[in-house]
């Protein structure tokens, strides 16, 4: 996806992040096979040239493929996966974005008898544009889920459909699933698959949401925790200050170091790597608000675990910086974050098999906020943070259970519920598999009102 619309009153796009997200399309991502694990990063191509179809309600037959795997081994297999999706805008459907003409919001959403990129062609970006255009406004809702060809009894029901409305002032938005299981058999397909509704709302054939490439993965894997050990103590306290991004193509938004731990030095297969936190935007008013009417300057988030040889240097890394470009945890979640909203969380998480893992592996979960229209008074905090590693086995049986709470010994290979908002590191039994909740939730519908728009005619932003 591109970046959020016009300039001016609702701030301009995340040229920073159309750079990464250009680092990341340049082959640096790949597919991995394993004992007991199976990795893909590759994006289905049709699904990445096309876009996904908004139907105006969802129909179980009718989706989009993103990832698929073979399951890794035979019996209870785990699965968790992301993607990142753009709604289109104004910048998408005109070619104006960071990824050019080419984009699905161009050459599907936007194409008329007048050729591509034609802004009436596609739904409307704002209430007003629908006005001024005759046409029925509404939010795009994802739906995702992961399943079997041919084994859909196989999974428990994490495995099915999760939603997530893509407001206005999101743009960028992400799902995470998490806690999916099946009873497989080794050689399996598994497949994580997309589509969008407008809810009631009416809907051309060419209505597409954009999936965006070089942001998710869908693993798949076999066996039992053998460590497991949480981090929430934060490396550089829970304040910061927000980026401006001077939307030039050459600028790289510098993350925050939040958490860093040590992986334990374990024998086994592969380990995970999951981290969840909650954003707060502490916006300065007086910037922000002017007559009693609130701007739009809702920033981008970025989040991405680096993997390194010892702890990282430093309280920030930069995009362009070492640890960026030899970090073989590759996964990035971006989703905008309102910033009159209570919090906004977030989730990341990585998989890697451990003869990949370099000499004292660390981890470190960071943060980057920015947007053109953030001021100099602009901070954000961190909120119930934390990290979680497992060291993976897979010679120990596991068993995948929902749920949230403590750590807890249950059966005999059972697997533990981890609450990852914060307490001490705890050590779950051996064997389990881990299975965590972690879908990040919609922004509740009332946080978005156009009346919180600068001007009739201000665009959304990313």
């Amino acid at each position: 996806g591109g970046d959020g619309g016009k300039g001016g009153k609702g701030g301009k796009g995340d040229v920073g992040d159309d750079e990464d997200g250009r680092r990341q399309q340049k082959g640096d991502r790949g597919d991995s096979n394993s004992k007991g694990l199976a990795v893909s990063m590759t994006a289905d191509s049709t699904t990445l040239k096309d876009g996904i179809q908004i139907l105006k309600n969802r129909d179980d037959d009718k989706y989009s493929k993103v990832f698929s795997v073979t399951a890794p081994g035979t019996g209870h297999v785990g699965f968790m996966g992301t993607l990142t999706i753009s709604r289109c805008n104004e910048k998408d459907i005109t070619g104006a974005s960071g990824d050019g003409e080419g984009n699905p919001c161009t050459a599907v959403c936007g194409k008329a008898k007048g050729g591509k990129g034609q802004l009436d062609a596609c739904y409307p970006e704002t209430e007003q544009m629908a006005a001024k255009y005759k046409k029925e406004f509404f939010d795009p809702t994802l739906h995702a889920k992961i399943l079997l060809p041919g084994h859909q009894g196989a999974c428990n029901n994490m495995c099915d459909w999760q939603k997530l409305k893509c407001e206005k002032e999101m743009h960028h938005c992400t799902m995470v699933l998490s806690g999916c299981s099946c009873e497989a058999q080794q050689g399996w397909d598994a497949e994580l698959v997309v589509t969008a509704t407008s809810e009631g709302a009416a809907v051309e054939d060419h209505y597409v949401v954009e999936l965006e490439k070089g942001k998710g993965t869908l693993v798949a894997y076999a066996g039992g925790a053998k460590e497991s050990v949480t981090q929430t103590s934060l490396l550089n306290g829970a304040r910061f200050q927000a980026e401006t991004d001077p939307d030039k193509s050459g600028w790289k938004p510098s993350y925050e170091h939040v958490i860093g731990m040590p992986i334990p030095e374990k024998s086994g297969d592969f380990v995970i790597v999951k981290a969840r936190f909650t954003i707060k935007l502490l916006w300065d008013e007086k910037d922000h608000a002017k007559g009693g009417t609130f701007d739009t300057c809702n920033p981008l988030v970025g989040t991405q675990i680096l993997l390194s040889s010892g702890k990282l240097p430093g309280k920030s890394s930069n995009t362009n910086d070492k640890a960026f470009k030899d970090s073989k945890f590759r996964n990035k979640v971006t989703q905008n974050c309102y910033w009159r909203g209570p919090g906004c969380p977030y989730v990341v998480e990585e998989v890697l098999v451990l003869s990949e893992l370099p000499s004292m592996p660390y981890a470190t979960l960071t943060i980057n906020i920015h947007k053109s229209c953030v001021k100099n008074n602009d901070y954000w905090s961190v909120e119930d943070a934390s990290m979680h590693v497992d060291i993976m086995d897979t010679e120990l049986a596991g068993t995948v259970a929902s749920g949230g709470g403590k750590a807890d010994k249950g059966p005999e290979g059972a697997l533990p519920s981890i609450d990852l908002t914060g307490g001490k590191a705890d050590k779950g039994p051996e064997g389990a598999l881990p299975s965590i909740d972690l879908t990040m939730p919609a922004v509740s519908d009332d946080l978005y009102r156009s009346s919180d728009s600068v001007g009739s005619d201000a665009p959304s932003t990313s």
